[in-house]
């Protein structure tokens, strides 16, 4: 068995910011992949953190979910096995302070 790992710090599911946003790299970093049969998606973290604090950017449990639900029907539909990680908290991060609001562990 052999594992590939395109994980990407910083990435973001719904917008760019550290390369394309998880959506747009799927099928590059996933489906197009020979012999791909399982994928692991821990992406949302960084979209809920909103680093840069841009209010066009600000996400929401539901655009949270239905981002999730995309890749999994992506997925699925190429005849992969999707598993999803938890949303780590970070409310005592000291990389990103005043990033954690209730507002947004609310979203997570």
């Amino acid at each position: 068995m052999g594992v590939m790992n395109q994980g990407l710090g910083g990435n973001r599911i719904l917008h760019d910011i550290r390369g394309d946003s998880g959506l747009r790299r799927l099928d590059r970093d996933v489906l197009a992949q020979p012999g791909v049969t399982h994928v692991i998606v821990m992406l949302g973290t960084n979209d809920i953190r909103n680093r840069w604090a841009k209010l066009e950017e600000e996400v929401t449990a539901d655009q949270m979910i239905a981002s999730l639900k995309q890749l999994a029907l992506r997925a699925q539909t190429a005849g992969l096995k999707i598993f999803g990680g938890t949303l780590l908290g970070f409310e005592n991060e000291t990389f990103l302070p005043g990033a954690w609001t209730l507002e947004r562990d609310r979203t997570r």
